[in-house]
């Protein structure tokens, strides 16, 4: 469960950063210095240790190129919803393969 919050909470830093890098470029003409925002960002807030700063730095950076690219903006509630009950009831294609597997290995029967 903590990767969901922590997943939302990384991507919303990140959403923040390319809002921020669209007013430098726009107002100033100049690029943003990620890092160095993520690095300001950890001082002020204390979000990880800093022997995982780098880590932090890097994923936050991955992800602000995810958002700048990103082209689907919406999903269908509904349709997500299913998807979030099948993960959680273990109907998902991961838990089919796992069955299978422990199947075909003598294991549990599905």
């Amino acid at each position: 469960m903590a990767n969901v919050f922590l997943d939302g909470q990384m991507h919303s830093i990140a959403r923040h950063l390319v809002k921020l890098e669209k007013k430098v470029e726009s107002r100033f003409g100049g690029k943003l210095d990620v890092v160095a925002e993520v690095e300001e960002i950890n001082f002020k807030y204390g979000l990880v240790p800093a022997a995982d700063l780098a880590s932090f730095s890097r994923e936050i950076s991955d992800l602000v190129v995810f958002e700048k690219n990103r082209v689907v903006k919406k999903l269908d509630p509904i349709g997500f919803g299913k998807f979030k009950l099948d993960d959680l009831m273990g109907k998902n294609s991961v838990q089919k393969m796992d069955d299978e597997l422990d199947v075909g290995l003598g294991g549990k029967t599905v």
